[in-house]
């Protein structure tokens, strides 16, 4: 009867390499965690972890993932689509989230722990805006371009050849007031609320 799938926190062989018992061989195997060797079989397993955390646990950089907001639900990885996280950095065998680079499109960061220390990932994440605007801080420069849906932007390479400067940003939805006469984008996360957004901007 074939196996069926691995229950959580079991660890499915996922890989064989006969004739060898270098651990390395499972180096990009896919959803591999952990390499065990035998020199009497002269063999190395590949074994996936199936964490309580959801098969995000595995996700590799730039890929997405999506979950609810409560830490006890399990995270899928899924398209990458606008209000999806992407993976920015993966850190194995960590559980602090002061890792990841506080670039300009970091926003979140994910911890999968274990009993196990050697086991933990972090996971650094940017939640997919619309466009550019939702990474923008203020006096930043932005190429502005009016599309069916509204204005679209991305961040320029230089000021010089920019043709809009962010002048605001709260993070309130909607709030067309705050930007007074200046134009601006807005947008929410249905599950995040913390990333909701109001960004004014003005053509230079």
């Amino acid at each position: 009867m074939p196996a069926g799938p691995c229950d959580e926190l079991m660890f499915e062989v996922v890989d064989i390499f006969r004739g060898t018992t270098a651990p390395d061989s499972c180096d990009g195997v896919d959803r591999s965690s952990l390499a065990v060797s035998s020199a009497d079989a002269d063999r190395v397993l590949c074994l996936s972890f199936s964490h309580i955390g959801g098969e995000a646990y595995h996700a590799q950089v730039g890929e997405c993932v999506y979950g609810p907001k409560d830490t006890e639900s399990p995270w899928g990885i899924t398209a990458c689509s606008t209000g999806a996280f992407e993976v920015l950095q993966r850190f194995g065998r960590e559980n602090d989230m002061g890792r990841c680079t506080d670039s300009t499109r970091y926003t979140d960061a994910k911890a999968f722990t274990n009993s196990d220390d050697y086991l933990d990932v972090v996971l650094c994440l940017s939640m997919i805006y619309p466009d550019d605007l939702g990474y923008a801080r203020g006096n930043e420069c932005l190429s502005v371009s009016q599309t069916a849906s509204g204005p679209h932007a991305i961040f320029a390479t230089s000021c010089a050849s920019a043709n809009a400067v962010v002048t605001g940003r709260t993070g309130e939805y909607n709030a067309a007031g705050f930007c007074g006469y200046d134009g601006w984008s807005t947008w929410r996360s249905r599950d995040f609320p913390e990333h909701a957004y109001t960004v004014c901007w003005r053509y230079l």
